[in-house]
């Protein structure tokens, strides 16, 4: 780990310099600026590693999993919809796979698993949490995962960060996120479906900037609607992109559709 913080540094430098040499070229520029950007949160990444911020906060994980037990026994509960800031799942260049991403993950897959143990679940057939809300990543992205092996298969994942300083371009693998199984071979286990960030198709290539309106109907089963609201900067001002509403597919919806596509 020292030595990739050396790296990174090194890096860094060499980033920087550039940088100073190309102040008058707008394009050369921004493509430095997104670099440097990504060395840095690589650099802090690796620094909380050397530093042992492994901390779990079992009182927390604790109330989590019994209060989610208590919800799926509760006959007057529609649904859950968890928020959290950091995203499990999150396709952002300098985010996707920090190790912070990959241990919240695993953590709230704990979570999950030991709900559906305690609800006597055997099978992936009930989504354990509706929809998951979080920040962080400087983006907007809607995501879905398939058949993880744990509970947190065929969930909804919502990360609403793009409003405010330093959007972010999705990483160069694209949209599906893999993962190692147990023999070592790659399995996908989510997709992307939207991603707006730094640079979008239909800002002519301008900054996204995006919020989230989020509409719960009534009535069950849960139904969700997600309307990104998007905006850029133009010379005369600021233009609202619209968009249509993101309708959240019920579990057995979205296992019949995932079966179909894969």
């Amino acid at each position: 780990l020292r030595q990739q913080l050396k790296s990174l540094e090194d890096e860094q430098a060499h980033c920087l310099k550039a940088l100073s040499l190309k102040a008058s070229d707008e394009n050369q520029r921004d493509g430095l600026m997104d670099d440097l950007e990504t060395l840095q949160e690589e650099r802090l990444d690796l620094q909380r590693r050397l530093q042992h911020h492994t901390a779990v906060d079992g009182e927390q994980l604790k109330w989590l999993c019994e209060g989610l037990i208590e919800s799926h026994r509760d006959p007057d509960a529609r649904g859950r919809i968890l928020t959290l800031h950091h995203p499990p799942y999150v396709t952002e260049r300098t985010k996707w796979a920090q190790a912070d991403t990959l241990a919240i993950r695993n953590r709230l897959r704990n979570v999950l698993d030991d709900v559906n143990i305690a609800l006597g679940r055997h099978s992936l057939n009930h989504r354990t949490v509706d929809l998951v809300l979080s920040g962080h990543a400087h983006c907007l992205e809607v995501l879905r995962t398939h058949d993880t092996g744990h509970g947190d298969s065929f969930t909804n994942w919502v990360v609403c960060g793009g409003s405010g300083y330093s959007l972010r371009d999705q990483r160069g693998q694209g949209p599906e996120l893999t993962e190692s199984g147990n023999r070592g071979e790659q399995r996908m286990i989510a997709t992307s479906d939207l991603y707006v960030g730094r640079r979008w198709a239909d800002c002519n290539g301008g900054k996204a900037y995006s919020a989230l309106r989020v509409d719960i109907s009534e009535g069950h089963p849960l139904k969700i609607r997600l309307t990104p609201l998007i905006s850029h900067r133009e010379e005369n001002g600021w233009n609202e992109v619209t968009m249509d509403p993101i309708e959240l597919p019920q579990s057995e919806q979205l296992r019949t559709t995932l079966s179909t596509a894969d």
